[in-house]
């Protein structure tokens, strides 16, 4: 502890530990296998983890979310938010969020996913899954197995329709 806060400072619980307190509450603990760290942790520039990231999550049955936030001003529809896969730091892939209108109320939350990949450093999306769940999938492609579509839904192919209610064929 420091003389002028005593209960703030680190301190020794046992072999091989090291723990952190802040206000009489243990914050950090630096263990012989693990640093643990006891509440959120905020940072204020980029984080760059050298090793993997394991998420664990409540044993409780719930569910377990990874939250990117992208805290633009009100009013804004243009900001984005992407989780980047990379390969000896080149981009390989990636998925992006991006609202499509305003979110100052809460009624008007609305975004399109997008799957992008990235060839000779062009990035280019491959599937789009707007807000109203239209979803389109661009470039060469080919289904290994069955491709089911709801009655009454339609998939746009080269030269024409296909309609997926037993009317099998080109419109």
């Amino acid at each position: 502890a420091f003389s002028s806060q005593a209960s703030t400072g680190m301190y020794k619980p046992g072999t091989n530990q090291l723990y952190f307190s802040v206000g009489g509450t243990r914050k950090m603990r630096v263990e012989s296998t693990q640093i643990v760290l006891e509440d959120d942790v905020s940072v204020d520039n980029t984080l760059t983890v050298g090793g993997n990231v394991t998420i664990n999550g409540a044993n409780d049955g719930g569910t377990t979310e990874l939250i990117i936030n992208n805290s633009a001003a009100a009013g804004s529809t243009d900001e984005k938010v992407a989780i980047r896969l990379r390969q000896a730091g080149a981009t390989g892939a990636k998925i992006l969020s991006e609202r499509t209108e305003d979110f100052s109320s809460a009624g008007a939350q609305s975004a399109n996913l997008a799957l992008q990949t990235t060839k000779d450093g062009i990035t280019a999306t491959r599937l789009l899954i707007q807000d109203d769940g239209t979803t389109t999938i661009y470039g060469n492609t080919s289904v290994q197995g069955t491709l089911t579509l709801d009655t009454g839904e339609k998939l746009l192919a080269a030269g024409g329709y296909v309609v997926a209610d037993g009317d099998a064929g080109f419109i």
